[in-house]
């Protein structure tokens, strides 16, 4: 069987599973800078999650998935992420913008969050 007919099988529990990992990751990286730590297992969780939902997007959704609204606010969350992590992950308003990026994309309905903004060209 291919990796992709398996993940869209099976798409259903690899996201909810992911997400939790997400999920947790995020939440203790976030709650962390309440008494000034920062917890590097909880940066690798929701680094490692983030990524593997990217790729899980983009094996089932093809590269198209990066021109939809989804597709732009999780590159978005990316790239602030990597400047949470160059500036030492302790800036909170990063975080608090990646946070309300991410539930911005979670929670707008699929006809708005499939929604393709542009054209890829292969060329």
């Amino acid at each position: 069987m291919r990796i992709k007919e398996l993940i869209l099988k099976y798409d259903a529990g690899i996201k909810i599973t992911l997400l939790f990992f997400h999920f947790a990751g995020f939440s203790i990286w976030f709650g962390a800078l309440a008494t000034n730590q920062v917890s590097i297992a909880a940066i690798v969780v929701t680094v490692i999650s983030g990524l593997l939902l990217v790729i899980r997007e983009l094996i089932k959704d093809g590269l198209v998935w990066r021109a939809t609204i989804e597709g732009i606010c999780t590159i978005v969350k990316v790239f602030l992420l990597i400047i949470a992590f160059l500036i030492e992950a302790k800036n909170p308003v990063v975080l608090l913008i990646v946070m309300l990026l991410g539930i911005l994309s979670a929670h707008l309905p699929n006809q708005i969050k499939n929604k393709v903004l542009f054209t890829l060209n292969n060329n």
